[in-house]
């Protein structure tokens, strides 16, 4: 639902109390955030709302605080001119970092990809059946009880024959879905494992069946069938990543680099005795 009034003009896109925000304001908005995160919210509306909802509170808070003279101050008016410095600066130097800038050739992806495949592994992938039994928030201290103990009845009896796991969790296990299939709950991620069960079937070996496992819900019997490590995410899919980070390292290269060359031709002479000397202690 459009929430600006009906007959707001069409380059009003928020309105607060008497303060407006216009679409190319947004616009610029957006554009100040650099190409990355510009790029970003171009898929995500609803953050888009969110900063443009902020940005209007913002501009409501100014005019209050200028109505209440605050910007009259005298460090409030050194804090102003030094966030318009320092915003004047960044935009500087992201110009000169910029300046001629091309995309990382074919060969440098690949190679930076070929040197960092680890940082996009997918998480390993386990083939599990489990027999649970759940202890129900009202459970008495006598039924908890009686189901830890059945849990470790049904341990021992694997133990002796681990192929009665999938009869077993067929006839006892309170996880429905996968007692059906004899326990199996087919290949899952690791990382969609509860927290708790993640590093016991990290420890496993294929063919074993582990301790039983208490969880806040219940109790487990995990059986890891099979173990795979997790695949590589390609390299189409994470080219656009790869060449963000390359351009951004330029970018920092080239930042240092032009701070190094500025202070080659103009050192900087520092007057420590008078520094030291100045009222640092805060009112």
């Amino acid at each position: 639902m459009d929430s600006h009034a009906p007959d707001a003009p069409s380059s009003i896109v928020a309105q607060m109390g008497d303060k407006q925000l216009l679409a190319d304001e947004v616009a610029l908005l957006i554009r100040s955030k650099g190409a990355d995160e510009a790029a970003r919210l171009a898929n995500q509306p609803e953050d888009v709302y969110k900063l443009v909802k902020e940005e209007m509170i913002k501009r409501y808070l100014l005019k209050e605080a200028i109505l209440k003279g605050v910007d009259r101050h005298p460090e409030s008016q050194f804090l102003m001119q030094r966030a318009a410095e320092q915003a004047l600066v960044a935009r500087y130097m992201d110009q000169q970092s910029r300046a001629g800038l091309k995309p990382p050739s074919d060969q440098v992806v690949e190679r930076w990809y070929e040197q960092n495949r680890e940082r996009f592994r997918q998480t390993d992938h386990v083939h599990i059946a489990q027999i649970y039994l759940a202890v129900p928030d009202t459970a008495s201290e006598a039924h908890q009880a009686e189901i830890e103990q059945k849990i470790k009845t049904l341990f021992n009896a694997l133990q002796d024959r681990p192929s009665l796991f999938s009869s077993l969790a067929k006839t006892h296990s309170d996880h429905r879905a996968s007692a059906e299939e004899g326990g199996d709950m087919g290949w899952l991620p690791l990382d969609q494992l509860m927290p708790g069960l993640v590093p016991i079937v990290q420890s496993m070996q294929p063919g074993t069946i582990s301790l039983p496992i208490a969880s806040p819900q219940g109790w487990h019997l995990l059986q890891l069938m099979e173990k795979r490590p997790g695949d590589y995410r390609p390299l189409a899919e994470v080219r656009p990543l790869i060449e963000r980070e390359l351009l951004q390292q330029i970018k920092r290269q080239r930042e240092i680099l032009h701070i190094q060359n500025l202070l080659k031709r103009l050192p900087v002479t520092l007057h420590e005795g008078r520094i030291d000397a100045l009222p640092l202690r805060a009112e």
